[in-house]
């Protein structure tokens, strides 16, 4: 097990909660929890960006220096907060968010991630 993964997985869950709740709030005639979402954006997410900062350090890849399941399992939480509107902002964690736009980048990953809509589009719908 890669140290700080595990730890990091509620923390990302909560962008899925995030993003329900966001869809909600658009339409979906559903609940929202709008204590959870402010919960989520002040406290959880920057955790969870500051420790994820850290577990990366100076390297290109969150283990061994290539990628690994660990970064895909890492950036697709972050693809889906993007849907919610929510977006790493690169003053507070430059380190992160040029990560993320790394990974993003490979030749693999980077046609999943370009066809994923933004929030802007459901925003328009």
């Amino acid at each position: 097990m890669v140290p700080g993964v595990r730890r990091l997985e509620p923390q990302l869950c909560d962008g899925r909660r995030l993003l329900r709740a966001r869809c909600e709030a658009q339409g979906l005639n559903l609940d929202t929890d709008a204590k959870l979402v402010d919960r989520i954006l002040e406290k959880a997410l920057p955790r969870a960006l500051d420790y994820a900062t850290k577990c990366l350090g100076d390297d290109e890849y969150m283990v061994g220096g290539m990628f690994s399941l660990a970064d895909i399992a890492l950036t697709t939480s972050f693809v889906n907060l993007n849907l919610a509107g929510v977006n790493v902002d690169a003053t507070c964690w430059p380190a992160y968010a040029a990560y993320l736009e790394r990974i993003y980048a490979l030749p693999f990953y980077a046609p999943i991630v370009a066809d994923v809509p933004t929030w802007t589009k459901y925003q328009q719908d």
